[in-house]
């Protein structure tokens, strides 16, 4: 299956109130957030800020941070993380993002601990 058509599966699985995400050919799937789920995405959101310029000792990284898009890593694997951070914004706007992110932040769900504590640690 082409990335192009693996998007728009899960474009529609997402129409139907489920996420899908894809980790090395293995379909996973998870139910929309929960309120407290987005709470605690929204407050770690909102405390992230940009890295000083590289001239005054920081690494001038611009610090992006998207919730939940779809990210597709180097092997294939289209994972959509609760925060992705980036140190530039992603070229891709209506795509899965091609920038493999600085740093991915997950938060555990109840009845999800092995997505995310088993199977998405090596991204």
């Amino acid at each position: 299956m082409t990335a192009k058509i693996e998007m728009q599966t899960l474009l529609r699985a997402e129409e139907l109130g489920v996420r899908l995400e894809i980790v090395r050919g293995l379909p996973l799937w998870e139910a929309q957030p929960v309120v407290r789920h987005q709470r605690a995405i929204d407050r770690i959101r909102s405390t992230i800020r940009p890295a000083p310029p590289v001239g005054s000792g920081g690494s001038g990284c611009s610090c992006v941070h998207l919730a939940g898009v779809y990210v597709c890593f180097p092997d294939g694997s289209l994972k959509r993380p609760d925060i992705s951070l980036f140190c530039r914004e992603p070229d891709e706007e209506d795509d899965a993002v091609q920038l493999v992110p600085e740093a991915v932040i997950e938060i555990v769900s109840r009845g999800f601990e092995a997505k995310d504590l088993e199977i998405g640690p090596p991204f």
